[in-house]
């Protein structure tokens, strides 16, 4: 009898799986959906939704490559995208979350529920003997009123065609917002546009509550006065830690990951940028005196040995007291 995977972060995932060695993707699949919460927070509106799929593999291409015809050794994306297609058409129009519908689209390609359980006897698109990885994006675009996009993005590691861990992420893309910001005196008088990219990893819920998130967001940039981005990243991670634990029976995310941009701070770049990653619980929130939220040591997330979920092993070489440059959300350590 299968068991639930258990659900670690997204970079300790990609980790685990190595360097892949073969990959198929097919990405921005364009489409509408009806169920999920719209950028006002109503269910059952008939929305835009763009789904990217991504399968490793376990070997390189063989016949495939060499006989150069599609076999049994790669996933064929045009029937792949057939798949993904089909499914979303055969949806209720009315009930289901985003959550619910990543659900559906893992039933069909994988035979297995997200959570690793196996479910149905129907075969499953892909054969799960010869995957590494699969990973699927659900994009709504016009769900977030500041923002580019909505982001739910779930990946999982095959082993023995069974799946022996997975990683659920929340992003709220390009929120726009009018901050004050800045340690200039030109930069006091008036407010600036801040741009915030927030995702919440080690993301599970059934409900959709990006709407309440983005809202969290907003107003704590809207509300603010402070100098550096540091220190706003920092706060808004209180906001942010807040919700999700005052709320954990509907939603929960066990790291927060923030990065802030101003466009307009150099002139001669795109933008100037900070990022920052928290583990939610080990936020310090103190009403009548919020305290800063401090970056966690990678190493408490990031084991040595070897779990009985079939993880790898791996390592950060050493590093052990990151400032905010090499958390997690930054570029990898060197």
């Amino acid at each position: 009898m299968s068991k639930e995977a258990p659900i670690v972060s997204s970079r300790r995932l990609s980790n685990a799986e190595g360097d892949p060695v073969a990959t198929i993707r097919v990405r921005n699949l364009q489409t509408t959906i009806q169920g999920p919460k719209d950028a006002w927070g109503r269910g059952a509106k008939p929305q835009p939704l763009l789904v990217s799929a991504e399968v490793s593999l376990t070997r390189a291409f063989g016949p495939s490559s060499s006989d150069d015809k599609v076999a049994s050794d790669t996933v064929h994306y045009g029937l792949l995208s057939k798949a993904i297609l089909s499914t979303l058409d055969t949806l209720p129009k009315d009930g289901l979350s985003l959550s619910d519908v990543l659900n559906r689209l893992w039933v069909q390609l994988t035979g297995f529920r997200y959570n690793g359980l196996k479910e149905g006897q129907a075969r499953p698109f892909l054969d799960n003997s010869v995957i590494r990885r699969l990973t699927i994006s659900l994009v709504l675009p016009k769900a977030s009123l500041m923002g580019s996009a909505i982001r739910l993005s779930g990946s999982c590691l095959f082993s023995k065609s069974s799946i022996t861990a997975r990683s659920l992420e929340l992003g709220l893309e390009g929120l726009r917002v009018p901050t004050l910001i800045g340690v200039n005196s030109n930069e006091r008088k008036a407010k600036q546009v801040v741009v915030a990219n927030v995702r919440i990893d080690e993301y599970e819920t059934m409900y959709d509550d990006y709407a309440v998130l983005e809202g969290v967001v907003v107003d704590a940039l809207s509300e603010s006065s402070f100098e550096t981005l540091e220190a706003l990243a920092a706060d808004l991670s209180i906001h942010i830690a807040r919700e999700l634990r005052s709320r954990r029976d509907e939603f929960y995310g066990a790291i927060i990951r923030i990065g802030l941009e101003k466009p307009t701070a150099v002139p001669l770049a795109d933008a100037a940028c900070v990022e920052l990653a928290v583990k939610t619980d080990a936020v310090k929130i103190d009403e009548a005196r919020i305290e800063r939220a401090r970056p966690w040591d990678l190493t408490d997330e990031v084991k040595s040995e070897k779990s009985e979920d079939n993880i790898s092993s791996f390592s950060f070489l050493g590093l052990t007291q990151p400032d905010i440059t090499q958390l997690e959300v930054g570029p990898e350590p060197r």
